[in-house]
């Protein structure tokens, strides 16, 4: 009987099933880190008002972090670049390039 006025409280919530399943991903996860018990899921710890609302944060905030990919934990121990502000265009080496070869034939004739 416990378990069917904690239901109603929670449909009263406004709670929606992609919350539950957002809950209980997160919970699955805790306990494969090893940092919930596995009876976390039982309905009536999962559905009490006052523990589904606090789960429900932490897996909020928790969906909101961006995952870590391999290329941030690589890039991680490198220095950042700065951005170079002399650097040239395409353009401007060709235009340098060709320059220079005048200036060779030029340098031949004298």
């Amino acid at each position: 009987m416990g378990d069917m006025f904690r239901w109603e409280v929670w449909c009263s919530k406004g709670w929606t099933e992609a919350d539950l399943c957002l809950v209980v991903a997160f919970i699955n996860r805790r306990i494969k880190a090893q940092r919930r018990w596995p009876e976390s899921l039982r309905l009536h710890n999962l559905i009490d008002p006052a523990r589904f609302a606090d789960d429900l944060q932490d897996a909020k905030g928790e969906a909101r972090i961006p995952p870590v990919t391999f290329k941030d934990r690589v890039m991680e121990g490198r220095p950042k670049q700065e951005r170079r502000e002399n650097v040239r265009t395409p353009a401007q080496v060709l235009a340098a390039a060709e320059a220079f070869r005048k200036f060779r034939e030029y340098a031949k004739t004298l």
